[in-house]
């Protein structure tokens, strides 16, 4: 893999082939950067001896997905939906295309997986569930990546995988536990491998594969990479192939715990190329050495060499070793995107069409959209996009399905969007809530990747349940649209919907859903799975499939209406056969009746009274009105009630566990494995982290611990020992309880709690019954997938509660401001005009420039520093804060070594007030990835912690949307992706010219103002949680390049950017004002 190897390494040890694994991006994630990695890697093997060419791969499997900015196609489970094989070999030739662009010819693609059951993780990378229609399009996908032959222009390799039988595998035999499927035993026999998994293999063949990929899974009772049989009688005896094979990642390690074995043992087999992502020099010594004593036949390796250079021969890598530059116009090109908008819009499947509800016209005055996925390329594209897990946010270049809703639909039509379907300040004239004429609900299951995908429940997301509810009880037409990598329990969703659309994950075209669900163009998508109505029904018996009554499937294989053909009798049988509605997550409860701090939203809010001096002793008796949750497992066997409080020193977090069967100690440290309690706490006032960081933990506490003494105590989890955090634990006669002390001031945070006060918090109760964990209950409803080890973002809130306080909402204020002030209302208090001689630094006494390169906590590409180049004055009355594609000084980033430099001024402790009126007139910049913003955070920020501080952003702008600029407030409740607030559109770039941005921040009401006119105002009532718009804020000014809103810069974006400030203002309201 290209991160454990550099390219004078590739001289040296003659490697063969380089692979970038799912995220494996050069530093900066442009097709042009890729040109110039991969010729570093490939030059370095053409100065071997020999001058070999070295073949690099990636899995593009849905395009070229590690590319930022490469067109996104719909996942496979979704081209399976559309039947069309000439669209299939269409995807294969862009995909080609834009691979070559970048220097790749080697495509880890297509899956020719026929999955049997959709529990698998990678169900959504598989055509559907039956042979034939798998057979027909991973050939046309292959035909279209490989073109008129191997060498040809426009073609590159594909390699048909995972051979063979991974779709077979059995729930609850794969090596990562009972609770996956992924890596596990294919429990068939020859006769019905051959027949189901093998058939699409045979098309591949014929189709000119010339490059195999070898399962993890196993049958017979031995893995793939050693099966001798499958390998090398079948498939090059008997079939005649060949090309090469070649092994999946690390897939050799698996064979035998002894090394020397494993590699002999899958050489012998027929494996040809070994993938060894990062140990190749102790592979190569093993390899020679078993070569050399004779346990590797020198026939074999003769017959692997041979393989491999007949394949590099074919594909004409000694002529063209190198990408082709002229490609790199056509990476995410206009013609490549509406290839694969064509192929959105043939991939939906539409499941229910009540009362003609779809198409949508333009009769239809309001349009209500919600759902987190509604905006979000991540969600809309999943797994395999830019990094291997994929990720939520607007992670690569693309339409969401709002941004298409709201180019679609008529100016008459008024497009509305909360992400959690909060219309709650929707109302008319007369104060009546406004019912939405159609509602769109977009729900989605979070992203994911091979066995972190395994799921024992198929459920939709409590979050998500609870949005469709509201969105139900505000729109008079209903329209649902799930985003999935495979059929989910939607049997009360449907039911609530008037329109139910399977759209799987459709990619980075979101015009393509827009088209179809306004009528452009029809519905034609058809079912490649059985859908099922409940979890009990999986795996499904095909040979025995009931038809009728409640025991059938939702949907069979291959259903999809149309809008001439809306009426079915499987709708009417799933109303006949509907249960009550199961919350994914369940409420929390409480067993005290008088609280010390409010109950917080399940799943949501924590609230933890403070201060309040627990005893660490494990009995938990002194809990008394500390709100307490319970999480409780489906087999009513299994639950944690636990509870947080704090004092000055310390965090307390309790927990209560009933569990008739105790398993601890048995997996050596993986106690996520086995009986334990996993408290996670973000601790940076960052809560938007998609990644760990210095200070966020997860303090794994197993059941071993149950009355060890203090100092023998165990504590595990990623990052969990550096909290130093101390546990109480004792068994019971029902299971076993903890007491926990977390300091809240070390090395890693210094937490002082705070009235309103906010923390990341995430609890996690892991449940074993026999040799590996079987249960587990997650408290966030917004970590659906287990996803709290590593993504801080879906973790909940814990706010702290001072005793004393009142219960509830905050008071509001006793002004009430109804109407915007005039200038005449409005004293200055304080500028800076940025007079000054060209060069000369900001004036200190107001400004700092802070430094630094972590990121910002959005992924951002730039370090900011303090040089004249980045900020100075410009001599004509202006500050000029400038963004270059630079690193004079070797910054360290985030990411590694820094991309470009950048600014951000504060007047942090030197210009602070509360409330007033703030403005500056700016010129901001422009291009792809360019991200100007002036903003005010609270002066509390290093005690209280972000969002606790409060934020109000006075002007953003992204790159990709010159024409608006956004106002938002951040608070407990309602930060980052989930800030509240307003845009502002005109009918030019904004970097035309200069504007004037301005907030007036009143006790109760802040509003917003571009070149004087009013766009948005919020009060305490518009924000989902506290109002903390009420002490002491600092102004800053900054350019940001990259991250998870703008994206990364492109090809189109030109260095340096600029952004010129004439000056900034601070007014106070003047006395009686407004009277």
């Amino acid at each position: 893999e290209k991160n454990s190897i550099t390219p004078d390494a590739v001289t040296t040890h003659f490697i063969g082939g380089i692979l970038s694994g799912g995220g494996g991006y050069p530093a900066r994630n442009t097709p042009e950067a890729w040109s110039e990695m991969v010729a570093t890697y490939q030059q370095g093997a053409l100065d071997t001896a020999l001058g070999i060419p070295m073949i690099y791969g990636v899995d593009a499997v849905h395009g070229h997905n590690n590319v930022f900015g490469a067109v996104i196609f719909p996942h496979n489970v979704g081209m399976g939906a559309t039947r069309n094989p000439e669209l299939l070999q269409q995807m294969g030739r862009v995909t080609a295309r834009e691979m070559i662009a970048t220097g790749i010819y080697w495509d880890y693609a297509p899956v020719l997986a026929v999955p049997q059951d959709i529990r698998w993780g990678r169900a959504y990378e598989a055509y559907g569930e039956n042979t034939e229609l798998v057979t027909e399009l991973s050939s046309a996908f292959l035909v279209g990546l490989q073109g008129d032959g191997l060498g040809s222009a426009g073609s590159v390799l594909g390699t048909p995988k995972h051979f063979v039988g991974d779709g077979g595998t059995t729930w609850g035999t794969s090596e990562f536990g009972p609770q996956n499927i992924d890596r596990g035993l294919t429990e068939v026999d020859e006769a019905t491998l051959r027949a189901v998994h093998l058939l699409p293999y045979l098309a591949a063949l014929d189709a000119g594969a010339r490059s195999i990929m070898i399962s993890y899974s196993s049958w017979d009772g031995q893995l793939m990479h050693a099966q001798a049989y499958l390998m090398t009688d079948v498939l090059k005896g008997e079939l005649g192939f060949s090309g090469f094979l070649v092994s999946d990642w690390g897939g050799i390690d698996l064979i035998d715990p002894d090394y020397d074995t494993a590699v002999v043992t899958s050489i012998n087999a027929g494996m040809d190329l070994n993938m060894v992502p990062q140990d190749y020099e102790r592979f190569i010594t093993v390899m020679l050495d078993a070569v050399a004593n004779g346990d590797i036949p020198m026939t074999r390796i003769d017959d692997a060499v041979t393989r491999i250079l007949r394949v590099k021969f074919e594909m004409g890598l000694f002529e063209r070793p190198f990408g082709d530059d002229a490609l790199l116009a056509a990476v995410g090109s206009d013609e490549h995107r509406a290839i694969a908008q064509q192929a959105v819009s043939e991939s939906l499947v539409l499941l229910r069409n009540d009362q003609q509800t779809l198409p949508i016209t333009d009769a239809a005055e309001t349009i209500f959209v919600a759902g987190i996925a509604a905006n979000d390329i991540g969600l809309q594209s999943g797994g395999w996009t830019i990094e291997w897990q994929g990720k939520a946010g607007n992670i690569t270049r693309g339409t969401t399905l709002l941004d298409a809703i709201e180019a679609t639909v008529p100016a008459t039509t008024t497009v509305e969007f909360n992400r959690f379907g909060r219309f709650d300040n929707a109302n008319d004239a007369s104060g009546n809530p406004i019912i939405a004429d159609i509602g769109i609900a977009v729900v989605a299951e979070q992203p994911y990747a091979e066995w972190f995908g395994d799921s024992p429940t198929l459920a939709l997301s409590a979050a998500d349940l609870a949005m469709i509810e509201r969105m139900r009880a505000r729109s008079e037409r209903l329209v649902v649209v799930l985003y999935s990598g495979r059929p989910m329990v939607i049997t009360q969703p449907l039911l609530m919907a008037d329109a139910f659309v399977a759209a799987w994950l459709p990619g980075t075209e979101g015009q393509g859903i827009a088209d179809v669900l306004f009528g452009d163009v029809p519905f034609t998508g058809k079912l490649p799975y059985t859908w099922l109505r409940t979890i009990e029904q999986i795996p499904f018996d095909f040979a025995a499939l009931p038809t009728e009554g409640c025991a059938a499937p939702l949907f069979p294989y291959d259903y999809g209406l149309t809008y001439d053909n809306a009426d079915s009798a499987w709708l009417d049988l799933a109303a006949v056969c509907a249960e009550p509605l199961v919350r994914a997550t369940p409420d929390a409860s409480t067993t005290v009746g008088n609280l010390l701090a409010p109950q917080g939203d399940p799943g949501e809010t924590y609230y933890a009274p403070f201060p309040l001096t627990m005893t660490l002793d494990g009995v938990i008796d002194e809990w008394e009105g500390v709100p307490q949750v319970t999480l409780d497992a489906a087999d009513g066997k299994t639950a944690l009630t636990f509870a947080a409080a704090a004092d000055a020193e310390y965090l307390y977090l309790s927990g209560v566990v009933l569990d008739d069967t105790i398993i601890s100690g048995e997996h050596g440290v993986d106690y996520w494995n086995e009986d334990s309690v996993e408290f996670y706490v973000n601790g940076t006032g960052d809560l938007t982290l998609t990644a760990y960081t210095d200070g966020v933990v997860q303090i794994t506490i197993p059941a071993l611990n149950a009355g060890l003494a203090a100092e023998a105590t165990i504590i595990a989890g990623t990052q969990g020992t550096t909290a130093n955090a101390r546990v109480a634990a004792q068994r019971t006669d029902k299971g076993y309880t903890l007491e926990l002390a977390v300091p809240l001031k070390n090395d890693i945070w210094d937490i002082v709690p705070t009235h309103d006060g906010v923390i990341g918090f995430q609890v996690h109760l892991n449940g074993a019954s026999t040799n590996a964990r079987d249960t587990k209950l997650i408290w966030s409803i917004y970590d659906s997938a287990d996803q709290s080890y590593l993504d801080p973002s879906v973790f909940g809130q814990l706010i702290f509660f001072e005793l004393g306080q009142e219960q509830g909402a905050a008071p509001m204020p006793e002004q009430t401001t109804s109407q915007p002030r005039t200038a005449a209302d409005w004293e200055l208090v304080w500028e800076d005009d940025f007079d000054g001689n060209a060069g000369a630094p900001i004036n200190s006494e107001f400004w700092t420039a802070e430094i630094g390169g972590w990121g910002w906590g959005n992924n951002e590409l730039e370090y900011h520093s303090d040089r004249v180049e980045n900020v100075a004055l410009d001599g004509s009355g202006h500050l000029a804060i400038v963004a270059r594609e630079e690193n004079p000084a070797d910054y360290d980033c985030h990411y590694g070594r820094c991309t470009h430099t950048s600014a951000r001024v504060v007047t942090k402790g030197k210009v602070e007030f509360t409330y007033g009126r703030v403005e500056a007139r700016i010129q901001i910049p422009r291009g792809q990835g360019i991200w100007p913003a002036f903003w005010m955070l609270g002066g509390n920020i290093d005690q209280a912690g972000w969002p606790a501080s409060g934020e109000i952003d006075i002007l953003e702008n992204v790159g990709f949307e010159p024409r608006t600029v956004h106002g938002t407030l951040h608070g407990p409740g309602y930060s980052g992706a989930n800030g509240i607030g307003g845009s502002y559109t005109i009918d030019t770039d904004f970097a035309d010219d200069f504007h004037i941005y301005a907030v007036e921040w009143e006790a109760d009401q802040i509003r917003w103002y571009v070149d004087g006119v009013l766009f948005n105002t919020l009060t305490p009532d518009d924000v989902k949680g506290r109002w903390v718009y009420d002490h002491d804020f600092f102004i800053i000014l900054n350019i940001a390049v990259g991250g998870y809103w703008p994206g990364n810069p492109d090809e189109t974006t030109q260095f340096p950017q600029t952004m010129l400030v004439d000056y900034v203002r601070t007014y106070r309201l003047l006395p009686g004002a407004g009277e």
